[in-house]
This record gives structure tokens, C-alpha cells and sequence, in this order.
């Protein structure tokens, strides 16, 4: 997608190629995001992101809303070797859980 000319004026990768810019967050969700995803909401690609481990990267300089700037330190240009290494987050243990499982026991212990 990044890559794809016929992508370019929506996502292109940054001069330096280590963050990568979506502008245009309205027309890209309409053109892009569905050819590529089974959906075409924006909100659902920033998460998934987040999910893969990219953060947003504030641009102190634009004021415009419709350009995001995210970046991975595995996810960069000319290095597709590197895409294998990036993994969707484990998710962390509710902690919770533990409690409900030692639940029964104790309940057990008390009759």
C-alpha cells in the first residue's frame, strides 16, 4: 500500500523513511483502506497499528488534522526483511482472572 504509486497521494513514506504519513484521513479511508482491509474506517487502522506497535508521531509543525505521521522501528523503507519481526502486541493478563480462578477454591475450602 505504501508503495503503490497509485497510493501516493494519500500515504508516502517520509524523507528520511523511518515514518511514514497518511494525509487526507477522509479521502484515504474512502480509496485505500477498503481495497486493503475488510473495512474503511481510519480509526480501525490507527488501532490496529497501535496493536503492531507504531506510534502516532505529533507533528509540533502541522496544524492540519487530516495528516497523521506514525513510525516503527522495524517498519522502514528499502528494509523489507525486517517486516517478519513486527508482531501484533501479547495482550497483558487481567489480573482479575487469577482471582476468579482461586475463587471456587477458597469457596470450597470454607463448606
Amino acid at each position: 500500500m505504501i508503495n503503490d504509486p497509485k497510493s501516493a497521494q494519500y500515504i508516502t513514506w517520509t524523507e528520511l523513511g523511518t515514518s511514514f504519513v497518511v494525509s487526507n484521513v477522509g479521502e484515504f479511508s474512502r480509496s485505500i483502506l477498503g481495497s486493503h482491509f475488510k473495512h474503511n474506517n481510519f480509526s480501525s487502522f490507527v488501532r490496529q497499528l497501535n496493536m503492531y506497535g507504531f506510534h502516532k508521531i505529533n507533528r509540533r509543525t502541522s496544524t492540519d488534522a487530516q495528516t497523521w505521521e506514525f513510525s516503527h522501528h522495524k517498519f522502514l523503507r528499502g528494509r523489507p526483511d525486517l517486516l517478519d519481526e513486527i508482531k501484533r502486541k501479547a495482550l497483558e493478563p487481567d489480573p482479575s482472572i487469577k482471582h476468579r480462578i482461586e475463587l471456587p477454591g477458597e469457596v470450597a475450602f470454607l463448606t
